[in-house]
């Protein structure tokens, strides 16, 4: 009988009935809980279906049931990376390998797994292999291409992207890895077009359908009404929104579309466009559309034509005015802290720095005052912040983006690691240090302590992946230094 149901699983998968087949292969365990193709099957329609929990089940108990067959482990090892499990992820790629030692998938993903533990070296060893086995391998080109662009070895790293993309010239994945190894060496014109494969991707909101066409650059926009809309992350949106301005001049009538926590301060800074409005709010009529990331490559933006005016954000008087009394005081050096991102970025664990780290730095210097940017806490930095006793809380007076803007406006400094912070502070031309990860956001570009993108910004870098007591180090003697100039700011 489980054989049966089983089978006829199988005829349902094949006929594109996944949630019959579902009902199928449920029954064939039922009928024998130690038949492991029909839990493997089953895991894998779970895991289609985005029921990971499930999906984990179903191919741990095949691994147990059938330990021989390197599929489990291959489909076991996908469902812990896409949970974050990145430990657990290598050892069932490894068991994967150690099963089956000439298929180059599980030495890809066993690359995979290694390099989201910064196991650089052996990332690269296993992603290496899967080429010997399969030297056109566009996945493995693929990977190999990020595996060398966290190493900074970036002639490297465009090589194995430019190969990826040769091999697989409809990849959308091949094409975004050889646009960010171009950005990340400061070859914009040449890296926006390979770009835009994110909307094929559908990442952080591309790709959204409007009837109306998008904008290229090529048209003229005289006497036209264009919809201009954030996409990826709060600070893709306060970086891109810079060339509101620029479309604006094309007399064009310019409507913006944000998140919901932009939205009032982009109102304040930019009165004259014919609308800002958040994001599922309705929208009026528009004759062509462009998402904000899309104008550079639009607007053949390069390194040297880089708007860099700043502040071109702005904060109410009012708004201000109501935030003095919070920062009111004595003449202590007034420092913004923002030390973590967003925990579900995809590079979160790279780019934030437990707060633990900064401890030091922030218990000795007796004549600064901390201000916590941050939204959210960890229970980690909850923890660290109750024993220091030296950082003052401003999430409860932070509700959107307009409130934090107003409170970096009445600091001296904002220190913060590669987060909408960073962006808000140079967008308002404020002093920002941001603390970056050895292998940076393309942004960043590398080897250089500025930006082209916000003047008010000095970087520092880690010297090698994970070090960031050396970058705490830098930003003690950075502090002090800053603290002895005769002139700050005025509030």
């Amino acid at each position: 009988m489980a054989r049966a149901f089983f089978d006829q699983g199988n005829r349902l998968r094949e006929q594109g009935r996944a949630s019959d087949a579902l009902v199928a292969y449920r029954e064939a365990v039922i009928a024998d809980p130690e038949l492991g193709e029909a839990w493997l099957n089953l895991g894998h329609l779970q895991e289609l279906a985005g029921n990971l929990a499930e999906a984990a089940a179903g191919y741990l108990r095949a691994t147990e049931l059938r330990p021989d067959l390197p599929e489990a482990h291959l489909n076991l090892g996908n469902v812990c990376l896409k949970r974050g499990d990145h430990e657990a992820a290598r050892a069932s790629f490894q068991r994967a390998v150690g099963l089956h030692p000439d298929l180059p998938e599980a030495h890809l993903n066993l690359g995979h797994a290694h390099r989201l533990r910064n196991e650089l070296a052996a990332a690269e060893a296993a992603c290496r292999r899967a080429l010997v086995l399969r030297p056109g391998y566009a996945d493995a080109w693929t990977n190999l291409a990020n595996i060398l662009r966290a190493q900074n070895r970036l002639d490297e790293a465009l090589s194995a992207a430019q190969r990826a993309v040769a091999l697989a010239p409809r990849s959308p994945q091949a094409h975004l890895n050889l646009g960010m190894a171009h950005l990340v060496r400061g070859e914009l014109p040449a890296g926006w077009p390979h770009a835009e494969f994110r909307h094929a991707l559908r990442l952080g909101g591309a790709g959204r359908e409007f009837s109306q066409p998008q904008w290229t650059g090529a048209e003229p926009l005289a006497g036209k009404s264009i919809l201009l809309h954030g996409e990826q992350g709060f600070g893709d949106t306060l970086m891109f929104v810079r060339f509101v301005s620029v479309v604006a001049a094309h007399d064009a009538r310019v409507i913006l579309e944000v998140q919901p926590p932009l939205k009032t301060l982009l109102e304040e800074s930019y009165p004259g466009l014919a609308g800002v409005f958040a994001s599922g709010e309705t929208l009026p009529r528009f004759d062509v559309h462009c998402p904000l990331p899309s104008l550079p490559l639009a607007l053949g933006v390069e390194l040297a034509t880089i708007p860099r005016r700043a502040p071109y954000l702005f904060v109410s008087d009012e708004k201000l005015e109501r935030r003095k009394t919070i920062f009111a005081g004595g003449p202590c050096l007034r420092v913004g802290l923002a030390w973590a991102g967003n925990p579900t970025h995809p590079n979160d664990y790279n780019r934030s720095i437990p707060l633990v780290q900064l401890a030091a730095l922030i218990a000795g210097e007796a004549d600064v005052r901390w201000f916590s940017l941050k939204k959210e806490m960890s229970p980690a930095d909850a923890a660290v912040l109750s024993d220091l006793k030296r950082v003052e809380i401003l999430a409860p007076r932070l509700e959107d983006f307009s409130d934090t803007a107003a409170a970096i406006c009445q600091l001296d400094l904002v220190i913060a690691v590669d987060t909408s912070v960073a962006h808000l502070a140079g967008a308002l031309g404020r002093p920002v240090w941001v603390l970056l990860p050895f292998s940076p956001d393309w942004r960043w570009l590398l080897d250089r302590a500025d930006s082209p993108w916000y003047p008010s910004v000095r970087l520092f870098r880690q010297p090698r992946v994970g070090d960031w007591a050396t970058v705490m180090a830098e930003v003690g003697a950075a502090l002090r230094t800053f603290k002895a100039r005769p002139a700050r700011m005025s509030s």
